[in-house]
């Protein structure tokens, strides 16, 4: 078998692939020690499956980088094709025989491939729930699989094809401006195509940019029906965002999520070893929540707002430092944590983690999808800027008040993501 050579091959080969990732890294782990000032770490490597993990994720991103065209049925047979044979493989492991680390890893990757065939379903899904609305997409993805397969190109069957595309579209915008019409996409499914149309514009762009130029004839052909054909559909994409989905010309658009419902949920559980139905973790939330409700208004009460918890958390949102002062607090907060840490005698905290630690702010562009802080070795801090409209300022002190900014910073770096990226870099 495939699969048994390619394990004697490598069973001599250095170990390093640890618990954490598929990809081969060193875990390190810190060990107890009564000086803050120094750090010693332990590396353990010692899986048998290192270099066939990493022979399955090099093959795995060589083929995502040859098979790229977004929703292409040959693209998602090809990649199943890829995952059940590494599935079949698998099956001849000798799985006892495995040291505990090579266990771990067999596990990992079986977990990996199974949930990457799950993936193609739901992509198969998605796909299905957009083919009425996109009845020339298999035209563009074949002209784009074609090059790819090194086929010669039929310019004038081509242009045939794309100046097609402009009355397709002018049918379904007729078809989709009767709102009492049969068959009506939901407003998800239609910003989903929205995003897969600009796709297909940068696809067909990238075909046609392949071959202008250094084909006169292919040009001749397909030059004024590209150009229409690109323009037809980015205008269908504009089309389903304001008709379909209701965005407005003069608002920034909202940021809207794509459901994939209790089964997509309940695949992302299995693949993350949650051991819980999704309708678990909403019972466990409401719990939660509950008692997040009983704590707010015992924080309310001792405010003076009494049971009126949401009066008194407006109230905590006015706490906020003045313009040009949110820096210096994320530093007094930072310190306040660290502090807190050593003198609970909590955790280690190497130096090198308290020294490099940087800051930098948000720009008002990307506070909109990010109004809060975004963190690690670099927090990255949203406040104000003078440019941004009135509202938006407000709402920004409004969301980073000292007490909401306090937890933030703790996240973002010590304890949080800072220092766990540090440990186990």
């Amino acid at each position: 078998m495939r699969l048994r050579t390619r394990v004697k091959r490598f069973q001599d080969s250095p170990l390093r692939l640890g618990i954490l990732a598929l990809a081969g890294s060193f875990v390190l782990l810190p060990t107890p020690a009564a000086s803050q000032k120094t750090a010693t770490y332990q590396t353990h490597s010692t899986s048998e499956l290192r270099d066939l993990v990493e022979v399955y994720s090099t093959d795995r991103d060589a083929l995502l980088r040859r098979w790229n065209v977004a929703f292409s049925s040959a693209r998602r047979e090809r990649m199943r094709s890829f995952y059940e044979q590494w599935q079949h493989d698998l099956q001849s492991l000798d799985y006892e025989g495995l040291s505990t680390e090579g266990r771990i890893d067999a596990t990992l990757l079986k977990n990996r491939i199974r949930y990457e065939l799950q993936l193609l379903l739901r992509e198969m899904t998605l796909r299905k729930d957009m083919d009425d609305l996109v009845p020339f997409a298999d035209s563009v993805i074949e002209l784009q699989e074609a090059r790819h397969r090194f086929v010669s190109v039929d310019a004038g069957g081509a242009a045939t094809q794309l100046a097609g595309i402009p009355a397709a579209i002018e049918q379904m915008r007729t078809r989709l401006s009767d709102p009492s019409a049969a068959g009506m996409p939901s407003r998800i499914v239609a910003l989903r195509t929205a995003n897969w149309l600009e796709q297909l514009v940068e696809e067909l762009e990238n075909w046609y940019e392949h071959y202008a130029e250094f084909d006169p004839t292919f040009t001749w052909w397909t030059k004024q029906p590209a150009r229409q054909a690109t323009e037809s559909i980015r205008e269908y994409a504009d089309f389903l965002r304001r008709e379909v989905v209701g965005f407005t010309e003069d608002e920034d658009p909202p940021i809207v999520g794509d459901p994939i419902g209790a089964d997509g949920l309940g695949a992302d559980l299995q693949h993350e070893m949650i051991p819980y139905r999704a309708a678990e973790l909403v019972e466990i939330a409401d719990l939660e929540y509950a008692w997040c409700e009983r704590e707010m208004r015992a924080a309310s009460a001792e405010l003076g707002y009494g049971d009126d918890w949401k009066a008194a958390l407006e109230h905590v949102k006015t706490l906020h430092v003045a313009p040009g002062a949110q820096p210096e607090l994320v530093r007094q907060l930072a310190h306040e944590a660290v502090d807190f840490l050593r003198k609970n005698d909590l955790l280690t905290i190497p130096p090198l983690a308290e020294e490099v630690w940087r800051m930098t702010m948000l720009s008002p562009e990307r506070q909109k999808v990010a109004p809060f802080f975004l963190g690690g070795e670099v927090v990255q801090v949203s406040y104000p800027t003078s440019e941004m409209a009135h509202a938006d300022k407000l709402m920004s002190m409004r969301g980073n008040n000292i007490h909401f900014s306090r937890a933030v910073v703790h996240h973002e770096l010590i304890p949080g993501h800072h220092l766990q990226g540090f440990m186990t870099s």
